[in-house]
């Protein structure tokens, strides 16, 4: 997990460097490219977020310590952030819907009837948090196809 959000605060550090490099002349879409080409930073956020994605959505789903809940949402936050900057919205798009699947709270049956009670939890709560926080940052990339 450690080496997991290692990567993601790694490449959410250097794309901040990136766009402080460049933000009095440009705006972040236009440093998605350089001369036309792919810049180095861009391919290694392509090549890295689906191993990140399985791992962190792996730990989120299974996590039951807030401490590590976190832990676990800032590193999700931090590569998504890194996808949104360097237009890698497919990447984006998967960490933010998966991000939904995990926000929802389970249903709860009364014992007096068909009907359903929804509890929220702090663990929900955190996880909308997040979404809220990465809309905020992303919105504007976020085209009508995304989820």
């Amino acid at each position: 997990l450690l080496c997991i959000l290692d990567l993601a605060t790694s490449l959410k550090n250097l794309t901040d460097l990136r766009i402080n490099e460049q933000n009095n002349e440009k705006s972040i879409i236009s440093i998605i490219t350089i001369d036309g080409e792919e810049n180095d930073l861009k391919k290694m956020v392509k090549t890295l977020l689906g191993g990140i994605l399985a791992g962190l959505s792996q730990f989120l789903k299974h996590s039951q310590s807030n401490i590590l809940l976190e832990k676990v949402l800032t590193g999700v936050e931090q590569i998504t952030l890194s996808c949104g900057y360097w237009g890698v919205i497919q990447g984006m798009d998967s960490f933010v819907t998966s991000l939904c699947q995990m926000a929802l709270p389970p249903l709860i049956k009364e014992s007096t009837g068909n009907s359903q009670e929804v509890f929220l939890f702090s663990r929900n709560i955190k996880i909308t948090a997040t979404i809220f926080r990465l809309i905020h940052r992303l919105g504007n990339l976020f085209g009508p196809g995304s989820w």
